[in-house]
């Protein structure tokens, strides 16, 4: 067997260049020029329609429920949207 690639006869295969790599599916958003920001997710948690997001004087990221006005600590990544549900179901 041969290690060199065989071809099919009249068909001619175009050089791959980085450029044309970048262009395709999935090529970063700095070649097509925009900042790289993202866009702001939508809500998922059902418990957002019964409360309402605040940022107290300090910058803490805190939730206040609708009906009592009671707030609690919320952070997207340490304290997310348990004690939320829970109080949803305290209510209930």
């Amino acid at each position: 067997m041969s290690t060199e690639p065989t071809s099919i006869e009249g068909s001619v295969t175009p050089p791959i260049s980085i450029e044309s790599e970048n262009s395709g599916v999935g090529a970063s958003s700095q070649t097509k020029g925009t900042t790289g920001k993202r866009k702001p997710t939508p809500q998922r948690s059902e418990v957002w329609s019964h409360f309402t997001k605040i940022i107290n004087s300090e910058g803490a990221s805190k939730a206040k429920y609708n009906y009592c006005q009671k707030e609690f600590c919320w952070d997207m990544k340490k304290n997310r949207t348990g004690s939320l549900k829970y109080h949803i179901g305290s209510w209930s």
